[in-house]
């Protein structure tokens, strides 16, 4: 009885590839600082991973229950960003921002700003 061997077809390379295809609309600017998350009347210091115009993705206590998150609070924007929890992975937690992008744009200091463009479409 012979083995079978898995045959390479370009379809099924195709679909490996474009499951690997970037879905983001926005790009990533690394943060690395303390947040706070506030839920309700409880408010939490978080690590900033990054963020984009559209999200972030903060570190934290699993423990943390955050399905209640309204705001992320990030020292140097000097305001807070209506969000909510979209998912987690252990003390990763990812997160959409509620406001409009450009609105999260204009929130940010010049530095980063400059690194807040669309990404192109593929």
């Amino acid at each position: 009885m012979l083995a079978k061997k898995s045959a390479k077809t370009p379809q099924g390379n195709a679909a490996q590839s474009q499951s690997k295809v970037q879905r983001r609309r926005f790009a990533r600017v690394p943060a690395a600082q303390i947040a706070v998350a506030e839920c309700g009347e409880r408010y939490y210091t978080v690590n900033l991973i990054d963020l984009s115009s559209n999200g972030a993705r903060i570190q934290a206590s699993p423990a943390l229950d955050l399905a209640d998150m309204t705001h992320l609070i990030v020292p140097d924007i000097g305001g807070r960003l209506r969000c909510e929890k979209v998912w987690q992975e252990g003390r990763t937690f990812g997160l959409r921002f509620l406001e409009p992008p450009y609105e999260v744009v204009q929130k940010m200091p010049a530095s980063m700003r400059r690194l807040m463009l669309p990404l192109p479409l593929e």
